[in-house]
């Protein structure tokens, strides 16, 4: 394995924890996994040196599709160094004129220096190559080249060149854009001024989104119609209407709201410990963010300990979670998809709160930065759930229903031993019927030990058989990404009801 691992790492592949596009592998144990493309990886399975098994799967699910024979695997991106690193380091380091690129080029240097394939990586290949070729050197003397769809081509190469034109804006000016209305934490005298700087966040990033939507919904229309769904859908057959194209009776569009756990434990963070009881300063808060809370533990700590959170029936921090969902909802009515049709809202991540993660900094809830957010939607963040599994559906169920009219997810786990006798069966029973009586939209269960969890990720060739709800799905634990297993063993595990 280390062998392939660092011919992959030539071929331009990037080792991660849980692959999520192009361009990544991950090692777990015997288990190899290779993206093959955005949505499809290759999971090569080993015994010892031998190959045992070699599939196909769906990136964002983590589901086999197929069996393979074999597989060739090709080079990710487009170049491969034909001399050491440090040379064409050093090359590259001639090319500074300002000590603002200086800094952004040392950036760029580190990640190539680590066999990572950086964003706009041709700005230097004149430092790779000491001659480039491209797509008419590979050809013979006596060839025909035809243009299909000219105006498009005309449009790639201006985009091209307006691309170019800002990745030079880029490498002397390193800011980024957010929205006026945007200050920090010690600029908002009382709570209220939060949240409304929040408010002013949220509608620009849904403004940001439903831009995207449009993006997204006219590729679905131009690139995958969907002919044969089309045909079971009512009304699209009478209305000579593609389901992508708005001919179905029901032309609704989903949209996920995620992570309402960290939001109402963040702010039931800010108003009690920083606004209400002035134990945490605005300064000391904000530092410790900016640090992921290095030389700032005993703050972290009071974070995580000195506030009550969301999953333990506390209900004022309970509805500030509820309503920036029920905000969130509310503002989606404002808005038509591509097809003229309404948006509803859902609330579940499948698997996505781990990679997420490692996109958001440290938050108020005393989380660390590229840390797992909370699992499901509605779930508790894991371990903070301390009240019992009751309290949680108490606290699930002060979110309306009409937030997830798109889906809902609540994740709990139990230990086989709750079932094993009558009166546990008898409890587990009575709490399913406050499930529904309290009308919480979903729920679902693990039963299982975490010792059990533990061994498979160290001898995951005892326990091929092991399966796991994640996040409303059903998958082979010892196939799960690693950060993912961790985040599945680290869940509130309940003995009692």
């Amino acid at each position: 394995l280390d062998e392939i691992k660092q011919k992959l790492v030539n071929l331009g592949y990037i080792r991660c924890d849980l692959i999520e596009g192009r361009g990544q592998f991950s090692i777990r144990g015997g288990i190899l996994d290779i993206s093959v493309d955005e949505k499809i990886g290759v999971r090569i399975e080993f015994w010892g040196d031998e190959v045992d098994s070699i599939r196909n799967f769906a990136i964002m699910s983590q589901r086999s599709i197929n069996t393979l024979e074999k597989v060739e695997i090709f080079p990710a991106h487009e170049y491969i160094l034909d001399e050491s690193i440090e040379n064409v380091c050093n090359k590259i380091r001639k090319t500074v004129v300002s000590d603002k690129q200086e800094e952004i080029i040392e950036e760029d240097i580190e990640q190539i220096k680590a066999g990572n394939y950086i964003s706009k990586i041709d700005k230097y290949f004149d430092c790779f190559y000491k001659e480039q070729s491209n797509l008419l050197d590979y050809l013979k003397e006596n060839y025909l080249i035809v243009f299909d769809e000219e105006n498009k081509i005309r449009q790639r190469a201006i985009n091209i060149m307006q691309d170019t034109n800002n990745l030079i804006n880029l490498l002397t000016e390193k800011e980024k854009f957010v929205p006026q209305a945007l200050r920090n934490l010690e600029t908002y005298e009382t709570f209220e001024d939060l949240e409304a700087a929040f408010k002013k966040q949220i509608d620009y990033f849904i403004e940001e989104m439903m831009k995207a939507e449009v993006v997204v919904e006219k590729a679905h229309q131009d690139c995958l119609p969907t002919a044969f769904l089309s045909c079971v859908i009512d009304d699209c057959i009478d209305n000579g209407l593609d389901v992508t194209r708005g001919g179905a009776k029901y032309n609704l569009s989903g949209i996920q709201m995620i992570q309402v756990a960290n939001l109402a434990d963040s702010l039931a963070a800010l108003k009690k410990l920083v606004y209400d009881e002035n134990r945490i300063s605005k300064h000391e808060l904000l530092s410790a963010l900016q640090a992921d809370f290095k030389g700032h533990e005993i703050t972290q700590t009071m974070l995580l300990n000195k506030v009550e959170k969301y999953g333990n029936d506390v209900a004022w921090v309970d509805e500030l979670g509820a309503k920036w969902a029920m905000y969130f909802r509310n503002r989606m009515k404002d808005y038509t998809n591509y097809r003229g049709g309404k948006y509803h809202t859902g609330m579940y991540t499948v698997s996505a709160h781990v990679p997420m993660g490692e996109n958001v900094g440290a938050s108020p809830d005393g989380r660390n930065a590229m840390t797992p957010l909370a699992d499901g939607g509605l779930s508790a963040v894991y371990g903070r759930d301390m009240s019992g599994p009751t309290a949680v559906l108490k606290s699930v169920s002060r979110i309306s229903n009409s937030c997830t009219t798109n889906g809902g997810l609540l994740n709990m786990k139990f230990l086989p031993e709750f079932f094993s006798t009558q009166s546990g069966l008898d409890k587990f029973e009575d709490f399913l019927r406050a499930f529904v009586d309290l009308k919480v939209c979903h729920i679902q269960f693990n039963v299982v030990r975490k010792e059990d969890l533990l061994d498979a990720k160290v001898h995951p060739e005892n326990h091929r058989s092991l399966t796991i709800r994640v996040a409303g799905y059903t998958a082979y634990f010892v196939e799960l990404a690693g950060k993912l297993q961790d985040e599945i063993i680290e869940r509130t595990t309940y003995d009692h009801i």
